[in-house]
């Protein structure tokens, strides 16, 4: 079926559609279904994500059609996505952010919103700040204003360098629980990250990281940028219709690029479709992630970062 879908046969195209929006359906199954028409936009395509988006249906449904909306070059669909956002659960407001973010015109009317204060400022997540710091003039010089970078706050070596120290001194006053810092490694690293199999692959792998040292880890997770593993180096791209990607580069050849985003899907870009394509210095991985952690918290998750083996129960 996803060749025939690939190929635009009417009949499996139309499968698809009613298989992505019956509400019944198995949220993976729906996912990929909303994936495979956002890559090959058949007629009707558009409109049915945009009732999935819109719809009051699975938030992971509503996230992966609001994700594929942004393939669609249209200067009306910020009107569409802004009025949204006031009844979206969290992931999905963070989706809508995200796609708004995505092309200088939508970013735009997210600016207009921010500057005005009908969008709250905490409605936009690092991310989508980061994603908006893509944008390059106009866009960016309104980013800059209403997200100002103080200094190298975060990434500096002196105020890096301090909050390592406060962690480090964190960890040295008690001891974690491994299986409380299982699932607190599962909300804010296992999105990205793999753990004895466990996580997602947009990350290393880190079950084969030399991870006994408490100080080496504090540095990746408080400065990651500090340093990038090779095939992990972000690569920014620049659509010839203004859409934005970062992520990392899976599989390139002349006539395609395959980028993995922050949010692990993988998006197949037409080199002839791409005006600019950088690598940078920074890692996708986002600074702060250990700022709403109490210390028991943090003792908890480097007491699994730091495990040898797998702990029973999963």
């Amino acid at each position: 079926r996803a060749l025939a879908r690939r190929c635009g046969f009417a009949a499996t195209v139309a499968y698809a559609l009613r298989r992505s929006a019956d509400e019944r359906g198995p949220v993976a199954e729906r996912t990929a279904y909303v994936a495979s028409l956002a890559e090959t936009r058949p007629a009707g395509a558009r409109d049915a994500l945009e009732s999935l988006a819109a719809g009051a249906g699975d938030a992971a449904v509503r996230v992966a059609a609001i994700a594929a909306l942004e393939g669609w070059d249209d200067g009306a669909m910020a009107e569409r996505l802004l009025p949204l956002l006031p009844a979206a659960p969290p992931e999905v407001r963070d989706a809508i952010v995200s796609a708004l973010a995505s092309r200088a015109g939508w970013a735009d009317r997210l600016l207009e919103g921010l500057e005005a204060g009908s969008i709250d400022r905490g409605a936009v997540s690092k991310a989508a700040i980061d994603r908006l710091r893509l944008h390059r003039g106009a866009v960016a010089a309104r980013v800059g204003r209403l997200f100002p970078v103080v200094g190298e706050a975060g990434r500096g070596d002196t105020l890096a360098t301090a909050e390592v120290d406060r962690l480090a001194a964190i960890l040295a006053a008690g001891s974690g629980s491994p299986l409380e810092g299982r699932d607190l490694f599962a909300r804010s690293c296992g999105a990205c990250h793999r753990l004895f199999g466990i996580g997602g692959q947009i990350g290393p792998d880190l079950t084969s990281h030399d991870r006994s040292d408490a100080r080496a880890l504090l540095v990746h997770v408080v400065r990651p940028s500090a340093t990038i593993r090779e095939g992990y180096e972000t690569t920014v791209v620049v659509t010839d219709d203004g859409r934005v990607l970062s992520g990392f580069v899976v599989e390139e050849d002349p006539g395609v690029v395959v980028l993995r985003l922050p949010d692990g899907r993988t998006e197949s870009l037409p080199r002839d479709g791409i005006e600019d394509l950088r690598r940078t210095t920074e890692s996708i991985m986002p600074t702060g992630l250990l700022a709403g952690y109490s210390p028991q918290q943090v003792r908890d998750l480097f007491a699994y970062l730091r495990a040898t083996q797998p702990l029973p129960g999963r």
